[in-house]
């Protein structure tokens, strides 16, 4: 995972070529010194088309994530801070978001606008801020009943003094693990709706692009679809498993025996 976003972010080290420029005389070759990867369809360097497609759907991903994590978190914050109407109203929306599969609501909000970029973050952002918005109320409700916030609020610290102290501090924990989990996932759903055509739009370098573009062609140039694939299976995975770690190396209760006490201090 490292090495793919090491390579995005230094792109210009890596190649010279332009991501978007047509060499129609070399279309379709393979791998040699001037191409190490290879040109596509319309003789576009595949190393370059890549590189700065990573940039994109590593940047769009991110983008998403972060402010899905934020408006959840906000959320569930409120929730669990208001209780009452407010907090069962809040909750039965993010159990009808919840309950639909993630993929369709979002195919159904990015078909109703015009295809590209802005209206995939608006619709992953619109879907993705549930399973943020419960896990951080559930945390509230949980610390709300202990017996330092109740000290705190005989006191008269405000609700969002003990959502700033208290809440997030127990919480950042969980949301550093779904950060890196909901990374991975958003990955795919980017590369999947670009791939479908409600993402990126040509001459974008993408990578779900990448691969829309090169399946017709998957029989000649084996790279021009094993690369952007490739590429998207190693950072998902390594995003996946820094998931996994992080939660691991938090939860004492959720740990293999055979890892011991040590394993935080080995992240």
């Amino acid at each position: 995972m490292v090495p793919v976003v090491l390579l995005c972010l230094f792109a210009p080290l890596f190649t010279q070529h332009n991501p978007v420029e047509q060499v129609l005389s070399d279309r379709l070759q393979g791998p040699s010194r001037e191409h190490p990867l290879g040109t596509d369809l319309l003789g576009r360097d595949v190393l370059s088309r890549l590189l700065y497609g990573g940039r994109l759907s590593l940047g769009m991903t991110l983008f998403v994530v972060m402010i899905t994590a934020v408006v959840g978190t906000l959320i569930g914050l409120l929730s669990g801070l208001l209780g009452g109407f407010a907090d069962e109203f809040i909750m039965r929306v993010v159990d009808v978001v919840i309950a639909f599969p993630s993929i369709l609501l979002v195919l159904t909000i990015a078909g109703l606008q015009k295809p590209g970029l802005g209206s995939l973050a608006a619709a992953m952002v619109t879907v993705g801020w549930s399973p943020f918005a419960r896990v951080v109320r559930g945390e509230c409700l949980k610390v709300r009943s202990m017996a330092y916030v109740e000290a705190a609020v005989s006191i008269g610290a405000t609700q969002w003094r003990i959502a700033a102290m208290h809440v997030l501090p127990n919480v950042m924990n969980t949301l550093l693990a779904m950060v890196f989990l909901r990374f991975s996932q958003n990955l795919l759903a980017v590369a999947g709706l670009s791939f479908l055509g409600l993402g990126a739009q040509p001459p974008t370098p993408e990578w779900g692009m990448m691969l829309s573009e090169g399946r017709d062609y998957m029989e000649l140039v084996p790279l021009t679809m094993i690369v952007p694939g490739t590429a998207i299976f190693l950072t998902t995975l390594g995003m996946s498993l820094a998931g996994d770690g992080v939660r691991l190396a938090f939860d004492r209760a959720a740990r293999p025996r055979w890892l011991g006490s040590g394993y935080a201090g080995l992240l």
